[in-house]
């Protein structure tokens, strides 16, 4: 594999962990929100 292959990849890899933080801290955000309304329960919160 060359080093333009291996920094490609890395790229990819990097934006794909990007996307999952973005989402992880979404979901964390709305949780947030949700307990802020008064919606304690797991599955409404």
């Amino acid at each position: 594999m060359s080093y333009d292959d291996q920094r490609a990849r890395w790229a990819g890899l990097r934006a794909d962990q990007d996307v999952i933080d973005w989402a992880a801290a979404r979901l964390r955000h709305q949780t947030a929100q949700d307990q802020y309304l008064g919606l304690r329960d797991p599955q409404s919160a």
